[in-house]
């Protein structure tokens, strides 16, 4: 996806390409933590990642290590393109904000009320949509020093108001009354009640609506606590195979009664999912966002 930024801030599409529906349905991106490496594969979550001389990898890669891998299913097998360490630092300081776009320029993007630094290598993920006025984004940011540098920016289908914002990320504590959400302080108030901090150390998702410097936040949703183990982040294009059971990406999951949703489950949408190993290749999904209200293998691009 490649636009013209125009000296008064707004964007044209120049050139957009939707990959074939193979491609697409098999394209996935997974975070989580290396449980072994060998010559030729990574696993991670009990999973094997194949591992090829075109893989670009980038940072020393060994167990423990916290990673994203990029890549596409191929003959059953899932192969890297490109695997991505994080530091321990990195990780503190990464969160996610979900807002309207307001603003773009060739070096900043204005998602939500906050600032995001972005550069030609940001990669923009547009799915079906093409940017206009109203447009909603989740914008993959990290703290350095006193900016936020957006490493990704997904484009969402979604029709929540002009002011409805998001925020996750790892629960570091209150500072001077802020609340600091991985590399980000916000400062919050209920909607007509008394918020529940959060424990320290919890992966949490905050939702409601921004209002000038604060968040008024109306719900405030632990993904995964403290003392809990690691959970694999996957986020591909889900494919229903029945009632519970879907793939997303090559990754077969399955959602019960105890997952979390946010939006509606729709086969051939985006979706980010936090999960858990189940039994046998089945992830079990404790939180499943769904990021498109249509299928991008159906529906047809409108200019």
């Amino acid at each position: 996806y490649q636009t013209i930024v125009r000296s008064d801030g707004t964007a044209r599409a120049w050139e957009i390409s939707i990959p074939a529906t193979l491609d697409l349905a098999s394209t996935l991106r997974i975070s989580g933590v290396v449980d072994k490496v060998t010559d030729n594969a990574i696993e991670i979550a009990g999973r094997q990642v194949a591992v090829g001389p075109h893989t670009l990898q980038e940072g020393r890669i060994g167990e423990g290590a916290l990673i994203e891998i990029t890549g596409q299913s191929t003959n059953r097998t899932f192969q890297a393109n490109v695997i991505q360490t994080t530091s321990t630092q990195q990780q503190e300081n990464t969160f996610v904000y979900e807002g309207a776009v307001e603003k773009m320029t060739p070096t900043r993007w204005t998602v939500g009320g906050r600032i995001f630094q972005v550069t030609p290598r940001t990669p923009v993920d547009a799915g079906l949509i093409s940017l206009q006025a109203g447009s909603r984004a989740r914008v993959d940011a990290v703290r350095e020093g006193t900016d936020l540098v957006a490493q990704r920016i997904v484009l969402l289908s979604d029709s929540k108001g002009s002011d409805a914002v998001a925020v996750e990320g790892v629960f570091h504590g209150l500072d001077e009354g802020l609340w600091s959400v991985g590399g980000m302080k916000v400062a919050v108030q209920g909607e007509g009640k008394t918020l529940e901090v959060p424990p320290i150390g919890a992966l949490v998702r905050l939702t409601g609506s921004v209002k000038g410097e604060t968040i008024v936040v109306s719900q405030v949703q632990v993904i995964r606590q403290p003392d809990e183990p690691d959970l694999l982040e996957l986020e591909g294009v889900m494919t229903q195979l029945s009632q519970d059971a879907w793939l997303v990406g090559p990754v077969r999951i399955q959602i019960s009664d105890a997952t979390s949703l946010v939006g509606q489950p729709i086969s051939g949408a985006r979706a980010v999912v936090w999960a858990q190993p189940g039994r046998g290749d089945v992830l079990e999904a404790t939180y499943v966002n769904v990021l498109d209200n249509q299928s991008l293998l159906a529906a047809k691009l409108v200019p």
